[in-house]
């Protein structure tokens, strides 16, 4: 049985979140932990059922988590990977700011980027400034041009 930690996911236009997680690993600067879904949720039109794993990675400073999720009988269903302020990792608990734009990835097709319009809408509510807006443009654009090291990267930290 592995130790738990809280994922602590900060937002911007909700409610923020709190996952207790399994740790897989813990080294200076990185964090992996497992989540196992017990209720039924839906990624970029992909349906979650109860038994999908997740194996999150999360680097100190990194402006993105890496999610892999595995299906209950262990094959790959995609790769989730949210975009976010720089992560901070403690003892008990890794925290980020989430900063609404999700790209879902899905070999062997295209990654596809997530929740423009949220990120619209908390700009046109006042939630975020244009510069934040922007700065998550940014960080999309600059994760998709990255996308098959960060893959072959995250890959290799989590062992597969």
């Amino acid at each position: 049985m592995h130790p738990t930690i809280t994922e602590h996911k900060l937002h911007y236009n909700k409610p923020d979140q709190r996952f207790q997680c399994d740790l897989l690993r813990a080294v200076p600067g990185l964090v992996l932990l497992h989540y196992l879904t017990t209720e039924p949720y839906t990624v970029a039109g992909e349906q979650m059922t109860p038994g999908t794993s997740t194996i999150g990675l999360y680097r100190e400073g990194e402006r993105y988590v890496f999610w892999k999720m595995l299906r209950p009988d262990g094959s790959l269903h995609g790769y989730l990977i949210h975009l976010c302020e720089p992560i901070k990792l403690y003892p008990d608990q890794v925290v980020y700011r989430d900063l609404m734009l999700d790209i879902w990835y899905q070999p062997p097709h295209p990654p596809r980027l997530l929740d423009e319009d949220d990120l619209a809408e908390a700009l046109a509510l006042g939630w975020i400034n244009e510069q934040k807006a922007s700065e998550a443009r940014s960080a999309a654009s600059d994760v998709l041009s990255r996308l098959p090291d960060i893959v072959r990267r995250a890959e290799l930290e989590i062992g597969t």
